[in-house]
């Protein structure tokens, strides 16, 4: 993605974020970050962001979501591939494959787990078609995303980055005000919890 554009988005978030710290504060935390869930080994293994770029990272996945598939642990193989689609976007190392997985995986496994277990669906999606530039087959996904209502810290943070996400699209597209719109949505629903990267991760690149 062009660094320029990523610098002019983060400048405009830079003033929104200022400008909202100026005022008094509406929202107040209510969701605060769970412990860290424990994780079968391999689940463990595939999280840790060091072993991404290991050449056994693809096919360890590729195993484990197959075998828990088989099993029927749907939820087991959602984790996985959640904390696969996880990692593909913290990198911007967006595979087809992974693309394809995704598609499966909604087609035949989504309606068997609930909404909260499933939001790495949309996410992906959508942070696929940014990395594509195609921001506006991008804009339906987050659409989708955000339509849930948040209920604890998880899904409060994955809608608010839902929210984040619409705003770049639209910024990126030269549409300012909807932008700012869905930027200071995003904004409200991080001020919910004590995710403080979250409330700044736009702004600490902007500080040079």
């Amino acid at each position: 993605m062009n660094n320029r554009l990523i610098k002019l988005f983060t400048g405009l978030f830079l003033f929104a974020f200022l400008f909202g710290a100026c005022k008094k504060p509406t929202t107040k935390i209510v969701y605060h970050k769970p412990p860290t869930e424990k994780l079968d080994e391999k689940c463990a293994w595939l999280l840790e962001r060091t072993h991404f770029h290991d050449k056994k990272y693809y096919p360890t996945f590729q195993n484990y979501y197959a075998e828990q598939l088989k099993l029927k642990r749907y939820d087991k193989a959602a984790m996985a591939l959640g904390e696969l689609t996880e990692l593909e976007m913290y990198f911007s190392f967006f595979q087809k494959s992974t693309l394809d997985t995704i598609h499966s995986f909604q087609k035949h496994y989504e309606q068997k787990l609930p909404w909260d277990k499933t939001l790495f669906v949309e996410s992906y999606i959508g942070n696929y078609y940014i990395n594509q530039t195609n921001y506006r087959k991008a804009i339906p996904y987050f659409r989708k995303l955000v339509a849930y209502k948040p209920f604890d810290y998880n899904t409060c943070v994955e809608v608010a980055h839902g929210y984040g996400d619409m705003a770049f699209c639209y910024f990126a597209m030269g549409e300012h005000e909807q932008a700012l719109r869905y930027n200071s949505k995003a904004l409200a629903l991080f001020n919910q919890t004590d995710n403080y990267t979250g409330r700044g991760e736009s702004t600490t690149t902007w500080l040079w």
